[in-house]
């Protein structure tokens, strides 16, 4: 009777060892690899300029409200976006093939690559990195069907650092220009802001006289 109760208490107790090794075994599955507040950071090439910084600003701001984490600048991470520049844990080949792919694009063009656990983006020009950031964004889900945030879907997601990724763009027009001709010109700027994501570089006016300040200038 007594070997029963011993052989019995230590099949209870392996099965509530294996029990919680099956919960914490769930748990650790069902928590996304990008949880944590290091778990992502963008790093931007020095002296970035005006367009550059907006880019890391643009995607930053991004991420944040897909992944609900806090976006990193130039911090140690588990996760890295390089923009305008190839990290030094790149090796020497896959460097030149980088550069060597970029130099055969138009202005504005751009490229995206995985490198080990980061992503790169490298543009002609800062523009094209900026266009490289949106391309990146909208490859992730996020969508500008229309100028105005109430146009954009932005879903809610952790992102898949285990998917291939390689894109590159490279304009077929120098020139690729919004006319805009709306009957209220209240909300020119969220036209400004759609054309960059949608990877046009110009955009023109339609007005009479007399015509508003920010028009004259």
């Amino acid at each position: 009777m007594q070997k029963n109760e011993v052989i019995l208490g230590l099949s209870s107790l392996l099965v509530c060892a294996l029990f919680s090794s099956l919960l914490t075994l769930q748990a650790q599955s069902s928590r996304p690899e990008e949880a944590g507040a290091d778990s992502l950071a963008i790093v931007v090439g020095s002296n970035p300029g005006l367009v550059r910084s907006f880019a890391a600003q643009e995607l930053a701001r991004y991420l944040e409200r897909m992944t609900g984490q806090k976006i990193r600048a130039g911090a140690t991470a588990r996760h890295r976006i390089y923009i305008g520049m190839v990290p030094s844990e790149v090796g020497t080949q896959q460097a030149a093939k980088f550069r060597q792919d970029l130099a055969g694009l138009a202005a504005d063009g751009f490229l995206i690559r995985k490198a080990g656990n980061d992503i790169v983006i490298l543009g002609r020009c800062e523009r094209g990195e900026l266009y490289g950031c949106y391309a990146l964004l909208e490859r992730m889900g996020v969508r500008w069907f229309f100028p105005g945030p109430e146009h954009e879907v932005v879903p809610r997601r952790p992102l898949n650092w285990s998917k291939p990724l390689e894109v590159t763009e490279s304009p077929a027009f120098p020139e690729r220009i919004l006319f805009y001709w709306p009957h209220s010109y209240t909300r020119f700027e969220d036209w400004i802001d759609f054309s960059a994501k949608v990877r046009l570089n110009r955009i023109a006016f339609h007005y009479t006289w007399p015509a508003r300040d920010w028009y004259i200038n």
